[in-house]
């Protein structure tokens, strides 16, 4: 059984339907459950999937039909994603007593970031998971960052966590890649951003970095996937610094595969990220990657790549590696290899391996 707030586009949501759809197809009994009722970014369109709805309004009041759905199904494993989701499967599966699956809960936020804030909600989040996370099977973190953080605000033993990276790489993502995209390249060179645009990707360093390139390069061009709020604050700053005429704002873009591809270089600028689905997306369709160095995700992704990893809100080491990507294009084979160390097929095994010998 894997269990998601819902189908909005996010990485759970993704994350758990590729596991679902590789458990499905190893021929496992797949139990996905839908907690509330919104609108689905995601379809699921394999029928030997058993999908459940149960349409609450807020994801909190799931907690009693999501335990007797457990009673009622009985499944052996039980998965579930985000700190919230995590909080509510814990409860219902206690609810579900006497028979208790065992409970792998997926920790994707990186607290240290936003330990210090001062939210009675966020508080009382911190405080619940040091009561509760003690009582899944094993709490996984998707980066040894992740994990070790994980560890210090819930105050759980090394033996009660493990690290599982992402499932990325899938079947389908071969043939994403080679769609139609709406969105056309303008003529030159691209360099490519996806991500919320929201503070914490800090595309201010992109535009800035952009911005040291934009007359000795004329023919660059900065192209930023993705929606959030600060989408109108970025195309102001663009306007301001004089460079937005080769700043394209694209909006939100179900498949980026084609984009990736197409683009000569992939750039992430965030001050966290607990793993990184999108530099991974970017090295399978060949295209180099250069991200800020960041807890926790992309320094574990480029283990092997140091040169690939710029500090972070340095704008300037970050136009300077752009400029030396762009001068001396690098083989696109180490990234391409690195990329199938995330494939499903190998990242769902290791979550049943966490239950072998308990």
């Amino acid at each position: 059984m894997l269990i998601v707030p819902d189908l909005k586009l996010g990485g759970a949501q993704k994350m758990l339907l590729n596991m679902a759809y590789e458990y499905q197809e190893n021929s496992y009994e797949v139990h996905f459950v839908v907690l509330t009722k919104t609108h689905n970014d995601y379809a699921i369109d394999d029928t030997n999937i058993s999908v459940h709805y149960l349409n609450r309004k807020r994801a909190v009041k799931s907690i009693g039909t999501l335990a007797c759905l457990i009673r009622n199904i009985r499944p052996d494993i039980i998965i579930s994603a985000l700190t919230y989701v995590n909080l509510l499967t814990i409860l219902a599966r206690l609810l579900s007593w006497p028979d208790l699956p065992y409970l792998l809960i997926s920790e994707r936020a990186y607290h240290s970031v936003n330990a210090k804030k001062t939210i009675k909600s966020y508080k009382l989040q911190l405080l619940l998971m040091r009561i509760f996370y003690r009582f899944a099977t094993k709490v996984i973190g998707i980066s040894e960052g992740v994990t070790e953080d994980i560890r210090k605000i819930a105050k759980l033993p090394l033996s009660k966590t493990a690290t599982i990276y992402n499932p990325v790489i899938t079947k389908k993502l071969a043939s994403d890649m080679d769609e139609t995209s709406a969105f056309n390249f303008p003529e030159g060179r691209s360099i490519i951003s996806c991500g919320r645009l929201e503070d914490i990707k800090d595309y201010p360093t992109q535009l800035r970095a952009f911005k040291h390139l934009y007359s000795k390069h004329k023919d660059l061009h900065l192209v930023i996937v993705g929606e959030g709020s600060q989408k109108e604050n970025l195309q102001d700053l663009a306007r301001s610094m004089g460079i937005s005429q080769r700043v394209h704002f694209t909006g939100f873009v179900r498949n980026p595969m084609p984009l990736y591809k197409k683009a000569d270089l992939f750039v992430l600028t965030s001050l966290s990220e607990g793993f990184g689905n999108v530099i991974v997306e970017a090295m399978y369709a060949g295209t180099p990657v250069i991200c800020t160095d960041c807890p926790s995700g992309p320094r574990e992704i480029l283990k092997d790549m140091p040169e690939r990893l710029i500090p972070v809100g340095d704008d300037k080491a970050l136009a300077k590696a752009i400029e030396q990507e762009l001068e001396h294009k690098s083989d696109p084979a180490p990234l391409k290899k690195r990329a199938f160390d995330f494939h499903v097929s190998q990242i769902s095994e290791k979550y049943l391996q966490q239950i072998e010998g308990i």
